[in-house]
C-alpha cells in the first residue's frame, strides 16, 4: 500500500500519482490542481507570475504555447474512477494557490464518486503546515484517522 502525502507542488505530483491509480490515498496541501486555471496563471512567486514560473521552472513551455499539455498536468483534468481516497488542505488565505483549486478538485471528486474531504483552514495561507508558528498536530491527527479509515 502506497500513500502520497505531500504539499504544494509535491501535493500536485501526489494528485498525479492518484489520477493514474498509482497510489491507495492522496493527502493533499494546498496542491495546485489546475495549471490552466488564469488566477492561479496571474499568481506571483518570486517576484514572477505563476505562469512564468512554470515556463521556466516546471514544463519549459509557456502556456499560451501549448494549453493542451498544461490541462494534461492539472489533476483535475484527469480525474477518473481510478483516484484513490483523497483528503485536501487549503488555508482560506492562500495567495499563491487559490483555494477555489481545492475546491473545485474536491467537486470533480464528488462528481466522479471518489471519496474525498476538503478542509478549509481559516485565516492561512499558502504553507501553513510548515510555518513554525502553526501548530500541526490536528490536521496531521485528521491525517492520520483519513489513512487508517481507508488504508487499514
Amino acid at each position: 500500500m502506497a500513500t502520497a502525502l505531500r504539499t504544494s507542488a509535491g501535493a500536485n505530483l501526489a494528485l498525479s500519482l492518484g489520477t493514474q491509480g498509482w497510489v491507495d490515498a492522496v493527502v493533499d496541501f494546498y496542491g495546485p490542481a489546475d495549471f490552466t486555471d488564469p488566477n492561479f496563471l496571474a499568481e506571483n512567486f518570486q517576484g514572477q507570475s505563476c505562469s512564468q514560473f512554470l515556463e521556466k521552472y516546471y514544463f519549459g513551455v509557456s502556456f499560451t504555447q501549448n494549453p493542451s499539455f498544461y490541462a494534461n498536468a492539472s489533476p483535475l483534468d484527469n480525474i477518473s474512477t481510478r483516484m484513490p481516497p483523497t483528503i485536501i488542505f487549503h488555508g482560506s488565505l492562500d495567495q499563491l494557490v487559490p483555494v477555489a483549486q481545492s475546491e473545485n478538485l474536491q467537486e470533480q471528486l464528488h462528481d466522479t464518486g471518489i471519496v474525498s474531504k476538503l478542509n478549509i483552514e481559516t485565516g492561512l495561507g499558502h504553507g501553513f503546515l510548515t510555518d513554525p508558528s502553526y501548530n500541526p498536530q490536528p490536521v496531521l491527527q485528521q491525517c492520520v484517522t483519513f489513512l487508517n479509515t481507508y488504508m487499514p
